[in-house]
């Protein structure tokens, strides 16, 4: 976590995606020190595949409180697309990964 890391936001951690509905990611963030996970999403499908791309919220303040500045964390993303016939027909797309924390005000 980078130096001036004082406290989460009430959503710690989001990823941005879009896919086809037969798709799918799902989503853990481990202590690199503990090597526990600390907090674990559900499968999220897409909605249509889309040029807009949607939000998933992967952890909360409460779940990563123990995180202070300077730890490693590991946000491990499994993607999966249902069996389908043709190459591409099933897609899920990643964008941003955004860390939301409050700063320390130097």
């Amino acid at each position: 976590l980078p130096d001036d890391f004082h406290s989460w936001s009430s959503t710690a951690v989001t990823v941005q995606y879009t896919g086809t509905n037969d798709a799918s990611f799902v989503t853990s963030i481990r202590d690199n020190d503990s090597g526990s996970i600390l907090a674990n999403t559900s499968s999220q499908s897409g909605s249509g595949l889309s040029t807009t791309f949607s939000n998933r919220n992967i952890g909360t303040a409460s779940q990563l409180n123990s995180l202070s500045a300077g730890d490693k964390i590991t946000i491990a993303i499994r993607a999966q697309v249902s069996s389908v016939s043709n190459a591409g027909d099933s897609l899920i797309r990643l964008g941003d990964i955004t860390l939301n924390y409050n700063r320390n005000v130097l």
